[in-house]
């Protein structure tokens, strides 16, 4: 925001009659301003001038003042922003929304190198499915899935998330873990996604890999997906940057 456009901003706030107060105050300053600056050049040389200065002053000051208050409170705005890197780092805990196997599949052979545990959330329809993948891969710790019973609704999805968080290994933090929240219904996904922001857990989701008619015939790897706050301004207004990779 430049300097100009927040003080020109400020000036059109005080002399906007909708503020009655502001105005009020204003106009009465600038009046006494422009009262003194005619006696003052009229008794230029006269016994009042020393009073007339100091009116004149204050009164200039007044304005002075009133800009810079409400230039102040004219904070720029912040908004959120989505940035997507094309790798996550690879995390000792995963968290996934199983409704694909192919999709946690994804997941479990990025993060292989570090992978310790894994939470699945998934229905009654695909738990079986759930199971037989974690019967494939003995080596993984796997915790027992959590079966949602609601999938159109966030709380569900959100209220698994938080038991996963809140009974972490002995010596685990957030910071270990990621949350996918690729699969099942998009409730499922805001559930995951809201509890993750909530305790400073990193996302990611894994998308689709498309035929050349963009049809859906495979999983890429995972993308993570991370939030920022950047200040947006009116000649600068905030742009979702595309997706990295």
């Amino acid at each position: 925001m430049s300097y100009g456009s927040s003080y020109r901003r400020a000036f059109d706030a005080i002399f906007q009659p909708r503020n009655i107060g502001l105005f009020l105050v204003a106009t009465v300053a600038l009046n006494f301003a422009t009262s003194a600056a005619y006696d003052l050049l009229r008794n230029s040389l006269g016994p009042d001038v020393g009073r007339l200065w100091w009116v004149l002053l204050a009164s200039i000051l007044a304005v002075v003042l009133l800009v810079c208050w409400l230039r102040r409170l004219a904070v720029p705005r912040e908004q959120m922003v989505i940035h997507s890197h094309a790798a996550p780092s690879a995390r000792r805990g995963l968290i996934c929304l199983f409704g694909r196997s192919e999709v946690v599949e994804q997941s479990l052979r990025h993060h292989s190198g570090e992978l310790e545990r894994v939470w699945l959330l998934t229905s009654l329809r695909d738990l079986p499915e759930a199971q037989r993948l974690a019967a494939e891969q003995p080596d993984l710790g796997w915790a027992q899935p959590f079966v949602l019973n609601d999938l159109y609704s966030p709380s569900a999805a959100f209220a698994a998330v938080n038991q996963v968080l809140d009974n972490l290994p002995e010596g685990w933090t957030n910071a270990d873990l990621v949350g996918d929240f690729t699969g099942l219904t998009a409730q499922c996904s805001v559930g995951l996604v809201l509890a993750c922001l909530n305790r400073e857990v990193a996302l990611q989701y894994t998308p689709a890999a498309l035929d050349k008619d963009g049809k859906a015939n495979g999983s890429m790897p995972p993308i993570e997906t991370r939030l920022d706050f950047v200040v947006a301004t009116e000649e600068a207004p905030v742009t979702c940057p595309a997706p990295s990779g």
